[in-house]
């Protein structure tokens, strides 16, 4: 089983066995499919964004209603997930990433009651386990977001389970191994989700590349590279939510960072030489997935 490390910020390389093969321009033609390979608690918790030369500002990327935006009508009535009948509707990203009060603009897509539940249990595991990284601990008087408190509380064999992958290094650090499958299951997820939610685009089959790395496992480089959204001069899917959001001149998450909740989550959408999606999991975790 593979794990995910964070070192401390300071000590930003590390050998390439033991992080996420970070996708640029000149890696896309490899299109790994890899897990950075440990996580270990950081410093302190959180993790500051870059400099004001970043392309990334949370306050500044937040969008716009999408319940004011229409969608073609042709590009739904299918589950995003399986492309299966819709049966009911499901938010993206997963409320078990964000905190009291939740956005009031928050989005939600179609989809079938089985894909609607079989997500649950990665979700809840991966959100936990997440908190419990940063806060260094899996005690519940330790852990900062109430959610994941209730959460280990009424399920304490998931604190087991978390509390069992915790490894301490002779140099005091915190290592956390995680079950990779669900961590991969749920940001694969969330990436389907947020295309067929800005673009319309249903369900693709396995990724090209699943990309996921602490930020302070990556170098000065690579952090900027993925804060960076290029433009391609593309227009979105035609019919798309970013298609309508585009022509009427309101901002969207094509080809530029929104903030869902600031600290909590924040994601990009693009079609620049394939479809793909980066996501930010509580400041601290960096996805990025491409089809």
């Amino acid at each position: 089983m593979c794990s995910i490390h964070e070192q401390n910020a300071h000590n930003s390389a590390i050998p390439r066995a033991l992080r996420t093969e970070y996708l640029t321009a000149s890696s896309k033609a490899r299109r790994a499919c890899e897990t950075a390979t440990r996580f270990t608690s950081p410093a302190r918790p959180g993790y500051s964004h870059l400099s004001s030369s970043s392309t990334y500002h949370p306050r500044l990327a937040n969008a716009m209603d999408p319940r004011q935006l229409t969608v073609d009508s042709r590009l739904s009535g299918i589950c995003a997930y399986c492309g299966g009948p819709p049966e009911t509707s499901d938010h993206v990203p997963s409320k078990v990433f964000l905190d009291l009060p939740y956005p009031q603009d928050l989005p939600v897509i179609e989809c079938c009651s089985t894909c609607n539940t079989s997500f649950s249990e990665a979700e809840q595991y991966f959100a936990c386990f997440l908190e419990c990284v940063k806060q260094g601990t899996t005690r519940l008087a330790g852990i900062g977001r109430d959610k994941v408190v209730r959460t280990l509380a009424a399920r304490p064999h998931l604190a087991m389970q978390i509390e069992a992958s915790h490894r301490k290094q002779a140099d005091g650090r915190s290592v956390w191994v995680p079950d990779e499958r669900k961590v991969r299951q749920v940001v694969t997820k969330l990436a389907t989700g947020h295309l067929f939610h800005e673009l319309s685009i249903p369900f693709q089959g396995e990724a090209e590349s699943v990309s996921i790395a602490p930020l302070s496992s990556m170098s000065t480089a690579d952090q900027e590279l993925f804060f960076i959204v290029d433009s391609t001069g593309m227009w979105p899917e035609l019919g798309s939510r970013s298609f309508s959001a585009v022509m009427a001149g309101i901002p969207s998450a094509f080809e530029r960072w929104r903030t869902v909740q600031e600290g909590s989550y924040a994601y990009a959408v693009g079609q620049g030489n394939g479809n793909w999606v980066k996501i930010l999991i509580c400041d601290y975790l960096a996805c990025h997935v491409a089809w």
